[in-house]
């Protein structure tokens, strides 16, 4: 079993609804779950092949964070934690100030 956990930026929420949707399009996808009061999304996938995977995940931002820190995705294999992969990203957001 390989899971993906990816982080959102700080102050950003995962969007639920459109999460559940991918399961309908991925057909190797297992289960979807967040944690972190829907900071984290999880995926499962049975295996995972030589080609690639890739899907969108929907956020909003729910509070505006100064100095945010990158986020990060994690894929491992469930089943031996020596196999796994840890990549940050960085979003640009604009900070919006009232004047």
């Amino acid at each position: 079993m390989v899971i993906v956990e990816a982080e959102l930026p700080s102050g950003f929420v995962v969007n639920a609804e459109v999460l559940n949707r991918l399961k309908s399009t991925l057909p190797i996808l297992k289960r979807i779950e967040t944690k972190n009061a829907d900071t984290v999304a999880v995926f499962y996938f049975d295996h995972l092949s030589s080609e690639p995977v890739t899907f969108k995940i929907d956020g909003f931002r729910e509070h505006i964070v100064e100095n945010q820190k990158p986020a990060s995705i994690l894929v491992y294999d469930y089943y031996d934690d020596a196999l796994s992969a840890r990549e940050f990203y960085s979003l640009p957001v604009k900070m919006e100030v009232d004047a």
